[in-house]
Order: C-alpha cells, then sequence, then structure tokens
C-alpha cells in the first residue's frame, strides 16, 4: 500500500517543539514512538495509534504525526486521519520540510476521498439535536439539513426533540459516498396525552372519570387519546356519554345533572334513548390548546384549533 511504503520516508523528518521539552519527556516520547512502529508493522494499528498519540503529546514531531495518521486510516477512520494530516501540513507539528510537503498533501487528499457524507434533515420538530455513534454533531431544523464528514462503516444516528420520541438510526456509509436521511419524529407519549376537565353545575355534583377517577364540583386528568366514558351524579340521578380525547389537546366538558322538572328523569327513557340525546351532544365540549413554547402539531390532526362549545 502506498502509505505504508511512505512511512519510513518520514520516520527521520526533523520537528521544532513549540516548547522545549524536558530530556525525560523526549525519551519517553522516543520510546513511545518506537513501540507505536513496532506495533504498526505487524497490523495493530489501535495499539500503534496509541503510543503516537502519547508520543506527540509529549514531543510535537512530525514523524510520529505522520504515523498516527497511518494508523487511524489504518482502523477505517480517514477522516480522523486527514485531520492529523492537515494540522502536520499547517505546522502544528512542527516545520515540514518542503520535499516532503507534495506527498503528504497527496496522502490528505487519498483520506479525503474515503471520508463519506451524510446529509440529515427532520421532520415534525421545528429543531432537534443529532448525536453519531454518540457524539453530539449538533442540532438541525426543520426545512434544513445538518451535513457531516464521517467515517464510513456502520454509524449509528440519533436524533431527538423537545415533545417528541426519540429516533435511533442505522446508517451504513460507503468510502467516499454520500448518502441523505429523512427521519420523522412524531409526537412522545407524554406530548400526546390530553387533559380532561370535567365541570358541574354545583359542587355538590359528583363527577366520574369511569374507571378511572372522581370528584364533586370538577374533576381533572392528564390521559392518553382515546374514548372514555364521563358521568354526573345529583339526588335526581345520573347521566352518562362518551368523550374522544384528540392528542394534544385541552378538552374541557360541561356537564348537567337530569332534573326533577324535565321528562328526562324519567330512568326508562334514559334507558332507551341517553345514548342518542346525551351522544349526539358531545361534540359541545370544546378544546383548548396547551400554551407550549412551540405549537404542538399531530401528524393526523394538525395543529390543534379552538373550538367555540356549548353546555349540554
Amino acid at each position: 500500500m502506498r502509505w505504508t511504503r511512505v512511512v519510513a520516508l518520514l520516520l527521520l523528518v526533523p520537528a521544532v517543539a513549540a516548547a522545549a521539552p524536558s530530556s525525560a519527556d523526549q525519551a519517553e516520547a522516543k520510546r513511545l514512538f518506537e513501540e507505536g512502529k513496532e506495533a504498526m508493522s505487524v497490523g495493530r494499528f489501535s495499539e500503534a495509534r496509541g503510543r503516537f498519540k502519547k508520543s506527540l503529546e509529549l514531543v510535537p514531531k512530525a514523524s510520529a504525526a505522520f504515523n498516527l495518521a497511518v494508523a487511524l486510516r489504518g482502523m477505517g477512520q480517514p477522516k480522523e486521519a486527514h485531520d492529523v494530516l492537515q494540522a502536520l501540513l499547517g505546522g502544528k507539528y512542527g516545520e515540514l520540510p518542503k520535499e516532503r510537503r507534495g506527498q503528504v498533501q497527496s496522502l490528505a487528499d487519498e483520506a479525503r476521498r474515503d471520508v463519506a457524507r451524510l446529509a440529515i434533515a427532520v421532520k415534525g420538530a421545528p429543531r432537534a439535536s443529532v448525536l453519531v455513534d454518540g457524539a453530539r454533531m449538533g442540532d438541525v431544523r426543520a426545512g434544513q439539513k445538518l451535513t457531516l464528514d464521517l467515517n464510513p462503516g456502520e454509524r449509528v444516528v440519533t436524533v431527538s426533540a423537545k415533545l417528541r420520541e426519540t429516533v435511533e438510526r442505522r446508517v451504513t456509509l460507503a468510502p467516499g459516498k454520500a448518502e441523505a436521511i429523512v427521519i420523522d419524529l412524531p409526537l412522545s407519549r407524554e406530548a400526546r396525552r390530553a387533559t380532561l376537565v370535567l365541570v358541574a353545575p354545583s359542587p355538590k355534583h359528583h363527577l366520574e372519570l369511569v374507571g378511572i377517577a372522581q370528584a364533586d364540583g370538577k374533576l381533572e386528568r392528564r390521559l392518553d387519546p382515546g374514548t372514555y366514558t364521563v358521568r354526573i351524579t345529583s339526588d335526581e340521578g345520573s347521566r352518562e356519554s362518551k368523550v374522544v380525547l384528540r392528542p394534544a389537546t385541552r378538552h374541557v366538558v360541561e356537564l348537567d345533572p337530569p332534573r326533577a322538572d324535565s321528562m328526562f328523569s324519567s330512568p326508562w327513557f334514559w334507558t332507551v334513548t341517553g345514548a342518542v340525546v346525551v351522544g349526539a351532544s358531545v361534540g359541545g365540549y370544546f378544546l383548548l390548546r396547551p400554551k407550549t413554547e412551540d405549537p404542538v402539531k399531530d401528524p393526523v390532526f394538525g395543529v390543534t384549533e379552538t373550538l367555540q362549545g356549548v353546555r349540554f
């Protein structure tokens, strides 16, 4: 491999440190450098990377930086290899002889061609945070893309946002290729939950959210979307109906109990027609959008609108 052939060419390149290291540091850096060369000669790239990095921390040296880049590329990390070679060209690890610059630049270009590119877009949230393999990469806004240079191979992309479920996606990136993904972020369970408020004309009236809770006068609960049975009881009897809770909404239901002076006080009449008379009036409850920083949009219902309701 061309990369392997040029390793020996740069082993003896002199370097100028930003600050003169101690003799002990120089000795330790040289020992680590030699151990790194030995490990790399038998293909132990991970071990070699560790030795070269420690050597560079003690004494910035062009030969150690170059061999670190070779080890990184051997581990399938061309992005990091390119970064090290660019730093080497920029003088971070000491002066690089002019006759070597073209060679190092050529190798940096080779590493750059192996780097993959991933464009990430999101739906369902105004802004989302992106992690790749557990490392934070930044934020992406709706309608825009976050484009990242990454090492080839299987990458784990994790996207999270306020009021949304966290989504994880595995993407396999080919060397030098570009990929694009769109991640849809559904509402989280907590965000989808609705608030149901039952209100009675009198604090003496008994309210029930059947099978869930009960109270006198007023009852409020956070619930998953769905259909629930509500009931009001007074001295004259009980009435009940069904309430359908839509996602991410606030439902206020005002219930009237049976009245002694009404034909509806007849138990027989309620048994026969209650589902029609009361059930047909369920549309009378009204919805209020919760005040949140970002408008809550549901993929099915869209933005919840305020509906003017009436008592039933």
